[in-house]
């Protein structure tokens, strides 16, 4: 049995894609014979408590108080066996300049602890802002401690990988390591059962989705006939912003606000295709589209520069460039219009979710035993520099 320590920015009942994957994958290794210890910020509310992992809340944002913590908590007799970084740089505070963190890190690989470095973010660019471009040195700094603190690098897409091999010191492995989904399978619909919209949309809609999907709105409503839902968080206001605009689609663009996890997917299946138009292009990091291949819903979606190469010759979602409103619309008509063309998409996006996304890969991946059957994950890369 190996014992991991996980350190996370955010950790249920806190909201958030880290949140929800940390637990996720914790519940994961408990189940694969592991023990966890989970670390993460205070919070208010009462944690998530799941048998056989231990959250402990650290007294700060992994500051000083926070990082004192750690080093009474882990420098006992009885060590953990793994430490595992999620990491996002505004995760861990200090306005995503946590310096003494990443410092903290690499000094427990120094004396020794074995590391697994998650990337979900890697860091933000200088842009032309030069008030952004303190962030943007601190947070590379940040990454090249903990790159050279890791026995192994994990990246949830290949665009941080790319990213951060210059930063990285010799020798160092990267891999694949897509995030599924924690949105539950629902029971099977009958095919030809009639669905009470035409089109979804589920999202927490922030502007890498509300932006492209009220762009695509604009072609699609005149288009087709029947009913929008858009399912999740900030869609009222999503709606609210299309319909001050263009009123004439009060009746058929419907908003649920949060949901339940729980529902959510009983609200996929009342939709005949779902749109998920995401800025940069579908990749591995969209967990809300993942849930919908993952409830067998047909998709359309976007090609763009974050988009893994496997997504186009799967056959799994109907591609749109990123940008082109009107390819999008097209597309979601056209397969509103093809009994086969859904029932093909739902099948292969199945498929593909079940091959490369599904939670078995992660954890046997990060215990390394991978799948059979599975494709992507634990390849290694190695960076010579």
């Amino acid at each position: 049995m190996t014992h991991w320590a996980i350190f996370t920015g955010e950790y249920p009942p806190q909201i958030g894609g880290v949140a929800d994957y940390t637990r996720l994958v914790a519940n994961g290794l408990v189940a694969a014979g592991d023990s966890v210890t989970v670390y993460a910020p205070p919070v208010a509310g009462a944690d998530s408590v799941d048998v056989g992992v231990l959250v402990r809340r650290l007294p700060d944002h992994f500051g000083r108080r926070g990082l004192a913590t750690l080093d009474r908590e882990l420098h006992t007799p009885v060590r953990p066996d793994r430490l595992m970084v999620q990491y996002v740089p505004y995760g861990y505070g200090w306005k995503g300049m946590n310096l003494p963190f990443c410092w903290w890190v690499y000094r427990q690989a120094r004396r020794g602890d074995r590391i697994d470095l998650v990337v979900h973010e890697a860091f933000v660019g200088f842009g032309r802002n030069p008030k952004y471009w303190v962030v943007a040195l601190a947070q590379r700094i940040m990454a090249a401690l903990l790159l050279r603190a890791a026995r192994r690098v994990w990246c949830a897409i290949p665009m941080w990988e790319q990213a951060l091999q210059p930063l990285a010191p010799r020798g160092v492995r990267f891999h694949h390591l897509p995030v599924p989904s924690n949105v539950p399978v629902g029971p099977a619909s009958e095919d030809g059962t009639p669905r009470a919209y035409a089109v979804g949309c589920f999202s927490s809609f922030g502007p890498q989705m509300a932006r492209p999907l009220v762009a695509v709105l604009e072609h699609l409503l005149p288009r087709i006939t029947g009913s929008i839902l858009l399912i999740g968080l900030r869609s009222k206001a999503v709606r609210e912003q299309f319909v001050a605009a263009h009123p004439e689609a009060a009746e058929r663009l419907v908003a649920t606000g949060p949901v339940e996890i729980s529902t959510v997917p009983a609200l996929l299946a009342s939709c005949e295709v779902m749109l998920q138009p995401v800025g940069g292009g579908i990749s591995g990091r969209n967990t809300a589209t993942l849930a919908c291949l993952r409830n067998s819903r047909p998709v359309v979606t976007t090609l763009g520069p974050l988009t893994e190469a496997f997504w186009a010759p799967s056959g799994a979602v109907a591609l749109a460039p990123t940008g082109d409103s009107v390819a999008v619309a097209q597309q979601v008509e056209r397969v509103l219009g093809d009994v086969g063309l859904r029932q093909s998409l739902a099948l292969k996006g199945r498929k593909l979710y079940d091959q490369i996304f599904d939670l078995k890969h992660t954890i046997a991946a990060l215990k390394d035993a991978p799948q059979p059957g599975s494709i992507g994950l634990g390849r290694s890369r190695v960076y010579k520099a």
